[in-house]
């Protein structure tokens, strides 16, 4: 397995390497300033999306390709070294500061995220590059003090630019690309894109000489927006890609809006123009997905609060038509016109039943309440000495007829000496609705509660509520502390989808954390980290 998982990455390394350097070697003939720094830099874009998709452990391919490309370019060899490690620690770094602000996709998908991969990846982090590869220029005497300013700024923005149009169009299109089926989304978006790419040719490529209005590159502004309406990151990134290719391509040519005698100043030009396209399209795209996604949590949110109301008016309304069923029952045993007297044992079952019921209603009652707390920020604590073993066996025996009608059995595995400074009422609540969904989960099943003190944490303790029941899916799993919240295969089940909800709640106000490891038909194990002492 780890010769597999070594020849994966090797293979990984090889070809960002070939990529970057078949990228880097076009955008070196491509009017070069001081001969290695370039207003079109492609390689920048590539290393980023790579070190994004597979992690930073593959920068030895991200150095072979500059190093060789420079190299290769006539750049001495510890000059190219010297260039390698700039365009490696641009990307590195680029990734470390990103993985602060989140996953990459789900970081652009609102204005902020965007905003943050912007400053860092297309603005900051090139620095890095250009700094030291200037020098490293400067160094050896390729450029001089004069020309450094020069070749900084065509290097710096040679490599925004890829950060900018490269990188979110490979990374966009690998996570959005499986989602687009729809075939009338297919015919939409390739009429979009024809009409870019015509456009792009008529403007950089000169066709249709005779309609000079159709020549002006603000024309394609509409489509891009179009497209972010249509789809958002996907529609932008490839539109903006679209144009720069396009445009790149005729104006080396020659041809179009920005063309000049001179390539570099013509590029520079351009390249300002695929900056305000790539930022127009980045800044929209985002905001589009962003309200998509606040649209859908709407739709999802009514849709939870109108099955909650259809959960909460059953789980209330069958306590209650038990208990008056007990109710009536009874007053027709006592009835004096009957003349006839029910018998003790008649009596205690009615009254057993009732004050079940009565219990069941009194706990939905209280979790409602407690939700409310909870979102009020009122829900009281009082912290003082807790012994875990003690607080766990006192649930466990008023779990013992539940235990027995569902065939469970309990085993507890605590150290007796595990004390902290807790909320006992809410420990004790934590408990109750853990072991109940494992008794109303895994009927028939062992039920191990367990808690240990890690010796790397002494100031922690670690509580695990395992079953071997039905267990819940991963993609499930994210959802289920949410509230009015259940699993699809547990639906069946009575409940109001409440109780992990407070517990995540309880447990955070008591500084820890909870986390669950579940597997289908396998089981479930909740996971609660708690310090020892919470005040």
């Amino acid at each position: 397995m780890g010769s597999k998982k070594a020849w994966s990455l090797t293979l990984k390394i090889f070809a960002i390497a070939s990529l970057y350097f078949l990228s880097g070697s076009v955008g070196l003939k491509l009017g070069a300033v001081s001969k290695f720094a370039t207003f079109v830099w492609p390689p920048t874009g590539i290393a980023l999306a790579a070190a994004i998709t597979f992690g930073s452990e593959i920068w030895p391919g991200i150095f072979l390709g500059a190093f060789l490309v420079n190299y290769l370019t006539g750049a001495p060899l510890a000059v190219s070294a010297g260039i390698a490690i700039g365009n490696t620690l641009e990307s590195i770094v680029a990734i470390r500061l990103l993985s602060r602000t989140g996953q990459f996709y789900k970081t652009i998908e609102n204005f902020r995220g965007a905003t943050a991969y912007i400053l860092i990846a297309a603005i900051l982090s090139p620095m890095i590059s250009a700094t030291l590869g200037t020098i490293c220029l400067l160094v050896s005497h390729i450029v001089n003090i004069y020309r450094f300013p020069e070749t900084w700024f065509a290097w710096w923005f040679g490599d925004t630019i890829g950060a900018l149009v490269i990188a979110p169009f490979i990374l966009v299109l690998i996570h959005e690309i499986k989602n687009f089926k729809n075939i009338r989304a297919m015919g939409e978006a390739l009429i979009i894109l024809f009409l870019t790419s015509f456009l792009c040719l008529t403007i950089f490529r000169n066709w249709l000489p005779q309609i000079e209005i159709l020549h002006w590159p603000y024309f394609l502004f509409p489509l891009l927006f179009w497209s972010g309406i249509k789809f958002r990151l996907l529609g932008t990134t490839t539109l903006t890609m679209t144009i720069a290719s396009i445009s790149i391509w005729g104006t080396a040519q020659g041809f179009g809006f920005f063309a000049d005698p001179d390539l570099t100043t013509s590029l520079f030009h351009l390249q300002t123009y695929i900056a305000v396209i790539a930022l127009s399209g980045l800044a929209f795209g985002s905001i589009m997905a962003e309200w998509v996604r606040a649209e859908s949590d709407l739709r999802q949110a009514l849709s939870a609060r109108n099955e909650f109301l259809s959960i909460a008016s059953h789980e209330l309304k069958t306590p209650i038509t038990s208990l008056k069923m007990q109710i009536q029952m009874t007053q027709r045993r006592v009835n004096p016109r009957e003349n006839i007297a029910p018998t003790p044992q008649k009596l205690a079952q009615a009254l057993e039943v009732s004050s079940k019921q009565i219990d069941r209603l009194t706990n939905l009652v209280d979790q409602l309440l407690d939700v409310s707390r909870i979102e009020a920020g009122r829900l009281e604590y009082f912290f003082q000495p807790t012994n875990l073993l003690e607080v766990t066996t006192e649930i466990a025996e008023q779990f013992e007829m539940q235990l027995c009608s569902s065939k469970c059995s309990l085993l507890i595995k605590i150290d007796e000496s595990i004390i902290g400074i807790w909320d006992r009422s809410r420990i004790e609540q934590v408990l109750v609705n853990l072991i109940s969904n494992a008794v109303k989960y895994a009927p028939g099943k062992e039920i191990i509660i367990r808690a240990q003190i890690p010796k790397d944490a002494s100031r922690n303790v670690v509580l695990e509520v395992e079953d071997k029941g039905v267990g819940i899916s991963r993609e499930e799993q994210e959802y289920l502390f949410k509230p009015f919240t259940r699993a699809a295969n547990l639906k069946h089940l009575p409940g109001l989808g409440l109780g992990l909800f407070i517990v995540k709640k309880i447990v955070e106000a008591h500084k820890g954390k909870i986390s669950i490891d579940s597997l289908i038909n396998v089981g479930t194990k909740f996971i609660v980290n708690l310090p020892l002492n919470s005040n």
